[in-house]
């Protein structure tokens, strides 16, 4: 399936399991998510409206305190091209509040990510590759891994300026 084309939303048994962390954001719980998820807040690149996103980190680098972040639902997510079109307001993640710099993942540094990622998590991985296959993404050969799969996903990475 391509970057654009995933299904429209998660199947029905899994609804509750992918608003779970918004609701842990919405009641000031963000930080028990540690550096697992994120709160983006971006203006609508239409309505003007502000809307707040919750995502899966699937990096997170202490360091230089970046985190990329994948669109489950492609190029057509509403945060994404919201993102796109006017970048973030705010991002938290856990207790932490920042204005961040965002970029999109070019191919080879998506690819390395995904790798890093399944390398890092071998109990989650499949798991992962799982809930992708659901969500409508697929990998060329059939066959192939979490990693390659991951890597066809837009990702975005956000970082305190």
């Amino acid at each position: 399936m391509s970057a654009d084309s995933p299904q429209s939303g998660p199947p029905r048994g899994l609804r509750w399991f992918f608003r779970l962390p918004g609701a842990l954001y919405r009641r000031r719980l963000g930080w028990v998510l540690d550096h697992r998820f994120l709160q983006v807040t971006h203006r609508g690149r239409k309505s003007g409206r502000v809307y707040q996103t919750v995502l899966e980190v699937i990096w997170h680098d202490p360091r230089t305190r970046e985190s990329i972040v994948v669109s489950g639902w492609g190029t057509r997510a509403d945060w994404y091209r919201n993102v796109r079109a006017g970048g973030a307001l705010e991002v938290q993640v856990g207790r932490e509040r920042y204005v961040p710099r965002c970029r999109l993942l070019p191919p080879e540094e998506a690819a390395a990510v995904a790798t890093f990622f399944v390398a890092a998590h071998p109990l989650e991985a499949p798991i992962a590759l799982w809930v992708l296959r659901r969500l409508g993404w697929t990998a060329e050969p059939e066959s192939a891994g979490p990693a390659a799969t991951l890597a066809t996903i837009p990702m975005v990475a956000f970082q305190p300026e």
